[in-house]
């Protein structure tokens, strides 16, 4: 690598330290359980700020929670150096981000930590109208198209 860039991989690496722990317990500890416990501990860890998104919220509780818990099993982490694009304007709207530290700018706009962007992943083929750009270092947690198509494939929320 280039000896000017060593500090910017050293400060995104130390930056998603908690990433990597996160991702080795996923892996190892989280697959050993049973996916009822899964369930329990993802909807358990994550059920506060997955709640604050307004259309994983169904009127009825047990339906509510159900979804949710099958949300919170399928995010996958991802990171962002300070001024990478997250996704550009004109891409493939295949997931949405939930941002769980640092700030991105969205079309003028300034999101920050339990903020979410790209929803516009719920209409199949649709391209994006915007792009996103990470300000900072950004963790976030991303649900992928076809995670959320698995999730209402299973029709276990009623």
């Amino acid at each position: 690598l280039p000896p000017k860039r060593h500090s910017d991989f050293r400060a995104f690496f130390a930056f998603n330290k908690t990433n990597f722990k996160n991702k080795f317990y996923v892996e190892t500890l989280l697959s050993a359980m049973s996916p009822d416990l899964q369930g329990k501990l993802a909807h358990w860890q994550h059920y506060g700020w997955v709640k604050t998104i307004p259309f994983f919220n169904a009127s009825n509780p047990v339906e509510r929670d159900k979804f949710i818990t099958g949300i919170t099993t399928r995010l996958e982490a991802a990171a962002f150096a300070p001024d990478e694009m997250v996704y550009n304007m004109g891409d493939i709207a295949d997931c949405m981000y939930i941002i769980q530290q640092g700030l991105c700018a969205q079309a003028g706009n300034v999101l920050s930590d339990g903020k979410f962007f790209g929803e516009d992943f719920v209409l199949h083929g649709h391209r994006r109208a915007y792009g996103v750009r990470a300000l900072t270092f950004v963790a976030t947690y991303k649900l992928t198209e076809e995670a959320l198509q698995e999730i209402l494939d299973t029709g276990k929320y009623n």
